[in-house]
């Protein structure tokens, strides 16, 4: 769907260097590009580009002076177009970093992948305004806090998992259905979250942390942990299992304490596109922020990855949280044990598709099982789970194209502003699929041909073809090759087909109704003709 973006007055710090042509121009570019989801949330909506320098000022003081600097190229209009590509050279964003410097702004840290830096300045409305008019600057921003998106542990779990049962939320899904014919094995999830521990019970985690480094030691708060276990937990006979267990996993992590600022996960989405990654894990909301967005509309429209991210857990109308509102992101909805929406759960057109989130045992980061938890947070695990099953089921699918998969085979539940497409199903998402070509209606007697189409089948298919005559209870067996020829007659009248369709695995059938439509030169069944 191509969502249009409202002519506008160019943002306060372009006013002094783009023309309203060059701004009407910039507005009609994006909207030639854009083919993304309803919900119209751009970098060019951030709050912060309209608020005053002392606004902004107030801001970053309250985030100890860090903030993330965007550039752009002298008298051009910005660093990243609104698909997330560079359009900054690099001679630019070194020239641009070297003006930060002699600003005396310190603590710069370049952020993987898009022209933008963290840093740490003293936060005055003067330097505010003398930074955002400089050609060089796209925007400068407080680098803010990220909350993550679940309830505490609700009770303490009252029995042990036996045998490594399956849990409900992972069978809801249908993932056991299709582990026959994928596992998630060779499939990269990261999960940028507060940390994922190494426990028996997961693969071991390969660590990004906000420094740059690869990080065998970090642990977080078991938040990620808990994350993990529902994507990933391993098919070992201990506690439970995972709905991708044999992914690999990676954990990008951000500190759980008051420095868990946007620009590490900015950073740590860049690390991930550069490191073969499909699909993020997302289970926080964070303020709109210009560098996240580029960051993460550059991770889905240029490197092909897929982003899920919770919508959150007040449920407010048309409140679906940052970054799960962006077009770019599928913003999961929580779902209870009866598949009813989640107290906590928010709606809004944003919604994208629904997972269970509530009533939810996973791995702890001490091992063993964690107590019955809930949130958005971990309704997200689902979707990316599913998302690598039907990846390393056909690693030749787009992001795209599973992204239209999973809405297309979703099981219905209701408002769409509630669930979205509705519950994620992952056997409907990879089940065969037949379709038949041929004629809906015939006049005269003749020989009438059908086809079949199948798509997803896992190996040699055999076929049914069925008729039944409208009137009659009984299917009749009339074919078992890809295409069936008929020679019918008037007296034959209107009647059904039915081809049904097995490669080994999956069986799925299509109907057509075929209506006899009399052109005056023969009898119907079931009529009197006079000549």
């Amino acid at each position: 769907m191509r969502v249009k973006i409202d002519l506008q007055a160019p943002p306060p710090h372009f006013q002094n260097n783009v023309s309203e042509s060059d701004w009407a121009e910039r507005i009609q570019e994006i909207n030639s590009k854009a083919n993304i989801k309803t919900g119209v949330f751009t970098r060019w909506s951030t709050s912060w580009w309209n608020v005053s320098h002392r606004t902004l000022s107030d801001s970053i003081n309250n985030v100890n002076g860090y903030v993330i600097i965007g550039f752009k190229n002298p008298n051009d209009l910005s660093g990243v177009d609104e698909k997330g590509k560079i359009l900054i050279e690099a001679e630019n964003l070194h020239k641009g970093i070297e003006v930060i410097k002699n600003l005396g702004i310190s603590h710069i840290n370049e952020i993987e992948k898009i022209p933008a830096i963290s840093a740490k300045m003293e936060a005055n409305p003067q330097l505010i305004e003398k930074i955002r008019n400089h050609p060089f600057i796209d925007y400068v921003e407080p680098d803010g806090n990220t909350k993550s998106l679940s309830s505490a542990l609700i009770t303490n779990f009252e029995y042990e998992l036996q045998n490594q049962d399956i849990p409900w939320n992972v069978a809801r899904i249908q993932a056991p259905e299709v582990w026959n014919r994928t596992t998630g094995i060779g499939v990269d999830i990261h999960i940028i979250d507060t940390g994922v521990t190494n426990v028996l019970d997961l693969n071991p985690v390969t660590r990004y942390t906000n420094d740059g480094d690869l990080d065998d030691f970090r642990e977080g708060d078991g938040h990620g942990t808990l994350i993990a276990g529902i994507t990933s937990a391993l098919d070992n006979n201990i506690d439970q299992v995972g709905i991708a267990f044999d992914s690999d996993l990676w954990s990008g992590r951000y500190p759980e304490d008051v420095n868990q600022r946007i620009s590490f996960i900015t950073d740590a989405i860049g690390f991930a596109r550069s490191n073969d990654t499909f699909v993020i894990n997302l289970s926080f909301a964070i303020g709109q922020n210009s560098a996240l967005t580029d960051q993460i509309n550059g991770a889905y429209n240029i490197d092909g990855l897929i982003i899920v991210a919770g919508s959150g857990d007040t449920q407010v109308s048309n409140n679906v949280l940052y970054p799960a509102r962006l077009n770019s992101v599928i913003a999961v909805a929580s779902t209870d044990f009866n598949n009813n929406q989640s107290a906590f759960s928010p709606t809004g057109p944003e919604i994208e598709i629904s997972a269970p989130g509530e009533v939810i045992v996973s791995t702890s980061r001490n091992g063993g099982l964690s107590g019955l938890i809930q949130g958005t947070s971990f309704a997200v695990p689902h979707v990316v789970g599913a998302v690598a099953l039907i990846k390393s089921y056909n690693p030749t699918w787009t992001n795209i194209e599973i992204r239209q998969i999973l809405n297309e085979s979703a099981l219905h539940l209701g408002n769409s502003n509630i669930f979205g497409s509705g519950l994620v199903q992952v056997h409907e998402a990879i089940r065969i699929r037949v379709t038949m070509s041929g004629p809906n209606t015939y006049s005269s007697a003749g020989n009438y041909t059908w086809t079949t189409s199948v798509q997803k089948d896992d190996g040699p298919v055999s076929y049914s073809w069925h008729k039944k005559s409208i009137g009659y209870t009984n299917w009749q067996l009339v074919g078992s090759n890809s295409s069936l020829s008929l020679n019918l007659a008037p007296t034959d009248g209107s009647f059904q087909l039915r081809v049904t369709v097995n490669d080994g695995f999956d069986t799925n059938e299509t109907i057509k109704m075929v209506d006899y439509v009399n052109d005056g030169d023969d009898c119907p069944p079931f009529e009197i003709c006079i000549d």
